[in-house]
């Protein structure tokens, strides 16, 4: 495991509507994530694509490993009541879901607050398709 890896949070700042990359050390990444060194993902993997494609029920989520990287992608409206809103947790290392779980809770403590104000229990998945994996599969001819 990387001695110091890198964690950041896709999801909505507090009192504010919108989706955007904030790192742990509380730089905001409005659109530009390619100006973060390695890191592999666009807008369009970040926004909901990690989520779970089936049971998107507030508070349900997916782990996955990808790239070297771990990821927690969490169906949330406690920050954004719109529909698709979710928060995910992304670390430039292999973890295991509940050490990403703990790193988020610590990193990011009001975000992690916010999210289990409202759902008193969160349900985490490692199989299942990602909405990326659903788009990609219904492209094809």
């Amino acid at each position: 495991m990387n001695p110091d890896p890198r964690i950041f949070y896709f999801g909505c700042m507090m009192g504010s509507k919108g989706h955007f990359l904030h790192d742990s050390h509380g730089q905001t990444y409005w659109a530009n994530y390619r100006k973060i060194n390695n890191f592999p993902w666009i807008i369009d993997q970040l926004d909901t694509g990690f989520c779970p494609a089936e049971g998107n029920g507030e508070g349900h989520g997916r782990f996955q490993q990808l790239d070297g990287w771990s990821i927690l992608a969490i169906w949330d409206s406690s920050g954004d009541e719109r529909p698709g809103s979710h928060s995910t947790y992304l670390v430039d290392t292999l973890l295991a879901c509940g050490q990403l779980e703990r790193l988020a809770k610590e990193k990011f403590p009001q975000f992690w607050k916010r999210m289990t104000d409202k759902y008193s229990i969160l349900h985490f998945s490692h199989i299942g398709e990602t909405v990326s994996e659903r788009r990609q599969r219904m492209k094809r001819p």
